[in-house]
C-alpha cells in the first residue's frame, strides 16, 4: 500500500490543519503541564487537586478571552474538537485524585503512565498525519460551477499548507496572469490559497485549462503531484427580440429600444446602433438580460433605418477597457418613421432634398380652413411667396417668388389658431425645419466604413449620398484599391457598385471618389469622399472528428484515432495500445507512464492500411500546405505545463522527454505561406487556436516532428 495515499485517506477524515495545529499544542501544553505538576507538588492528593484548578482556569481564559474573537471562527462546525480535548484532562485528574484519596497507589502509578502513553501516542499519530499527508487541492470560480465569467477569478485552495516557491500554475489558453496568495499563519514561504485573475478577459465558449504542478506534503522529499482541471467561459448573448412600440410607423421621438436578449448581458459583447439619418442615442446597460438604446432626439415623421452591431472584445479585468475587438456583426436592421408633429403629417422637404424651386407643401391629418391660413405661416430666413392650399385642403402650398438658397437651415412656423374645417385649431405654434442641399456627402455606406470579417462573396458595394447627384460625375470619379471588376447601377441617391468576382480574403479595400461631384440642387463636392472596410480572412479546415484521451499519458493513441477516424479507419485507444505492444523502448513501443514516439504509430497507422509519411525538422509551410491538400498532420509538441521542462531518462534506459504532447493539425486561418492562426484537435484541451509563434515554440520542442496522413 502507498504510506502517503493511506495517510492522506485518514488526514482527510480529520478536521483542517489549523485545528490540527490547535490540537497539536494542546496535546503538548496537557502532557508538560501534568508532569510539571506531578515533579513540583510533593502531596499527591494537593497536586492533582492544584493541576485540576490550574486547568480549569485555563480553559476559563481560553473560553473567555478568546472563544468569540479568534476560535470560535477556527472550529467552526468542528466544536467538538475543542469540547472533547477540554472536557477529558479534567476528568482523568479527578479520577487520579480518587485513586491517591483511596490510597490506590499501584493503579494510580499504571493510570498515570497510560495517561503520559496515550497523549504522546496520540500526539505523534497527530503530528505525522500533519507532516506526511498529500495535499488535496480544490479549484473553484466565483460561481461555483464549470461556468466561469470571463474576469472571474479562480480560487486554488490546498487543503494542507504548501511551499509556494514549489507551486507552478498554467492556464489554457495562454493569458496574462496576476496571483494572490493566501500565507499559513503569516508564515511568507507556506500558503493554503493561490488566487488567478487574468489581466485580460477571455473570449466566450472557450475551454478553460487550469492544471497545477509542484504540489507535495510539508514533510521534504515526498513525491510531486499534478492536478488538472476545466471550466468553460459562457457563450454571447443573442437578441431575441426588438421591442419598438406597438406602431413602428408612429414612434415617439423618445420612444426607448430595447434589445430582448435569450441571457444576460455580458462585459464581453460591445453593442453599436448606427441609424440612418444620423442621430444621437446612448446604449443602458444593466448586466441583465435587456440592452436599452436611448434616442436623445429623433426627427419627427421621419423614415429611419437602424442597424444593431454585435462585436465580441477583450478587455482589461481591472480598468474594463477595451483592448481589442476580435469579432463584428450584424444582427438586426429595422426601419421605423417617427410620429409627425401634431396636426401635421409630413411635409415634401422633411429629409428630402428636391429642386429649390420647388413650393414647400405641408401635408395637414384634416381639411384646413382657407380663411385662416392668412398670415399663419412664417418661414425664415424670409423669402416671398404665396400661400394655397390643395383641392381637399389637406396640404398647404407654400410657392416660393425666386428658389430657396443653396446650403441653408429653413425654419417653418405655423402659428397657433390655424383652423381646419372640422372647427379644431392648434393650440400651439408648431415648428418644422429643413435644409436646402448643401455640399455633396456620403450619408451611408455598405459594408459600412471600418467594417471588419465582411464575407468575400458579397455581391455590391453601395454608396449613399445626402442629395440627387450626376450619375456620371460619380462614376467618372470611382475608384476601388484593390481593384475590382464591376458594373455600376443606381437606385435613387444610392450608387451600386456590382462586383464581377469574389473579393480577396483578409484584405482591406478603399472606395474613394474624387472630388467635383456635380449637385443637381446643391453644391458640388469640394474634397475625397472615401469608405474602407477589411474582408474576412481565408478559414481551411479538414472535418477530422475529435476523440477526448481517456487517461493521463494517451495524447498520442487519441490523436492517431482521429487521423485514422478521418480516413474511415475505426480503433480504440487500448486497440492501439495493444497493436504496438507495451515495453520501455518508447521508439518501438509502448511506455506506461509516459508515450509512445512517431515511429511505432506510423508503423501501426500504415498497418492500418493508411499511407503516412514521417517528418523531422519540418517546416510550417510545409506541414499547412498538407494540410490544405486534405491530409491532416500528426504532430508532437510541448504540453506547456510540465516541469522541469527538457529530456530524462526512463526505467528501461531510453530517453524521454517532459511534457511530450501530440495534437493533429486540421486547419489554419490564412494562407500556409503566411497564417495567423493555426487550428489543432488536442486531445487535452479540445479544438485550439493558436498563434504562429505560440504554435511553433511548442512544435520545437521534439524537432519539428509531424506525421503526414494521406
Amino acid at each position: 500500500m502507498d504510506i502517503e495515499n493511506f495517510i492522506t485517506e485518514v488526514s482527510n477524515l480529520l478536521p483542517n490543519f489549523t485545528i490540527r495545529i490547535l490540537l497539536l499544542s494542546f496535546l503538548l501544553l496537557w502532557i508538560l503541564l501534568s508532569n510539571t505538576i506531578y515533579i513540583v507538588f510533593p502531596k499527591k492528593n494537593i497536586k492533582y487537586l492544584f493541576s485540576l484548578l490550574a486547568y480549569v482556569l485555563l480553559v476559563i481564559s481560553i473560553w473567555y478571552f478568546a472563544y468569540t474573537e479568534y476560535i470560535k471562527d477556527i472550529f467552526k462546525d468542528n466544536l467538538l474538537y475543542l469540547i472533547i480535548p477540554i472536557s477529558i484532562p479534567p476528568l482523568i485528574y479527578i479520577f487520579k485524585y480518587l485513586l491517591l484519596t483511596f490510597k490506590k497507589n499501584n493503579l494510580y502509578t499504571i493510570v498515570h503512565k497510560l495517561e503520559n502513553i496515550f497523549v504522546l501516542t496520540l500526539f505523534t499519530v497527530l503530528l505525522l498525519i500533519s507532516l506526511f499527508a498529500r495535499p488535496d487541492i480544490n479549484v473553484f470560480t466565483s460561481s461555483n460551477s464549470e461556468i466561469i465569467d470571463t474576469t472571474g477569478e479562480i480560487s486554488i485552495d490546498f487543503s494542507i499548507p504548501v511551499r509556494k516557491k514549489d507551486i507552478k500554475v498554467n492556464i489554457s489558453p495562454e493569458s496574462t496572469l496576476e496571483f494572490k496568495y493566501t500565507n499559513f499563519w503569516n508564515l511568507e514561504n507556506w500558503i493554503t490559497n493561490i488566487t488567478v485573475v487574468p489581466t485580460e478577459s477571455f473570449l466566450p465558449e472557450q475551454k478553460i485549462v487550469v492544471y497545477t504542478t509542484g504540489i507535495q506534503r510539508i514533510f521534504p522529499f515526498g513525491f510531486e503531484h499534478e492536478n488538472n482541471q476545466e471550466f468553460f467561459t459562457p457563450k454571447p448573448p443573442n437578441v431575441q427580440e426588438v421591442v419598438l412600440g406597438a406602431d413602428i410607423q408612429n414612434v415617439s421621438i423618445k420612444q426607448p429600444i430595447t434589445l430582448q436578449l435569450d441571457d444576460n448581458d455580458k462585459d464581453f459583447v460591445e453593442w453599436e446602433a448606427v441609424f440612418v439619418p444620423d442621430a444621437e442615442f446612448t446604449i443602458v446597460r444593466d448586466n441583465d438580460d435587456t440592452v436599452v438604446i436611448q434616442p436623445i432626439r429623433l426627427e419627427q415623421g421621419t423614415e429611419y433605418k437602424l442597424e444593431i452591431i454585435k462585436s465580441i472584445i477583450r478587455y482589461n479585468t481591472t480598468t474594463l477597457q477595451k483592448t481589442s475587438v476580435e469579432s463584428q456583426e450584424k444582427i438586426k436592421e429595422i426601419l421605423f418613421r417617427t410620429a409627425p408633429a401634431p396636426g401635421v403629417e409630413s411635409f415634401n422637404r422633411n429629409g428630402v432634398i428636391i429642386s429649390n424651386s420647388e413650393p414647400l407643401i405641408i401635408y395637414f391629418q384634416s381639411s384646413i380652413n382657407e380663411e385662416s391660413i392668412k398670415d399663419k405661416l412664417l418661414i425664415t430666413p424670409q423669402i416671398e411667396g404665396t400661400v394655397s392650399l390643395s383641392e381637399d385642403g389637406k396640404q398647404v402650398i407654400f410657392k416660393p417668388k425666386t428658389s430657396f438658397l443653396k446650403n441653408t437651415e429653413y425654419k417653418i412656423t405655423i402659428l397657433s389658431g390655424l383652423e381646419n374645417k372640422l372647427g379644431g385649431y392648434i393650440e400651439n405654434d408648431i415648428v418644422l425645419s429643413f435644409r436646402t442641399a448643401g455640399y455633396v456627402a456620403l450619408s451611408y455606406a455598405s459594408p459600412r466604413n471600418g467594417a471588419i470579417d465582411i464575407a468575400n462573396t458579397i455581391k455590391n458595394i453601395s454608396l449613399t449620398f445626402n442629395q440627387p447627384v450626376d450619375k456620371n460625375s460619380v462614376q467618372e470619379r470611382f475608384t476601388i484599391s484593390p481593384n475590382v471588376a464591376g458594373t455600376f447601377s443606381w437606385s435613387g441617391n444610392t450608387l451600386y457598385y456590382n462586383l464581377s468576382e469574389n473579393l480577396a480574403y483578409g484584405t482591406k479595400y478603399t472606395v474613394s471618389i474624387a472630388s467635383g461631384i456635380k449637385s443637381l440642387y446643391g453644391i458640388d463636392s469640394s474634397s475625397v469622399i472615401s469608405s474602407s472596410f477589411t474582408t474576412k480572412k481565408q478559414i481551411f479546415l479538414l472535418n477530422v472528428p475529435y476523440y477526448h484521451q481517456t487517461e493521463i499519458f494517451t495524447c498520442n493513441l487519441a490523436a492517431t484515432r482521429m487521423v485514422l477516424a478521418y480516413r474511415g479507419v475505426s480503433s480504440t485507444e487500448a486497440g492501439i495500445k495493444s497493436s504496438i505492444g507495451i515495453g520501455l523502448n518508447p521508439n518501438e513501443d509502448w511506455v506506461d507512464g509516459y508515450g509512445v514516439h512517431s515511429g511505432p504509430v506510423s508503423s501501426y497507422i500504415a498497418g492500418r492500411g493508411v499511407s503516412n509519411r514521417v517528418y523531422h525538422s519540418w517546416n510550417l509551410t510545409g506541414a499547412l500546405q498538407e494540410v490544405k491538400n486534405g491530409n491532416p498532420v500528426l504532430i508532437y509538441i510541448y504540453n506547456g505545463s510540465s516541469q522541469p521542462k527538457g529530456t530524462f531518462i526512463l526505467e528501461g534506459g531510453y530517453t524521454g522527454y517532459k511534457g511530450m504532447h501530440s495534437q493533429v493539425i486540421v486547419g489554419f486561418i490564412g494562407t500556409p505561406e503566411s497564417p495567423s492562426t493555426i487550428i489543432v484537435n488536442d486531445p487535452w484541451k479540445g479544438k485550439l487556436y493558436l498563434s504562429p509563434s505560440s504554435f511553433m515554440s511548442a512544435w520545437s520542442y521534439l524537432g519539428y516532428t509531424g506525421i503526414v496522413i494521406y
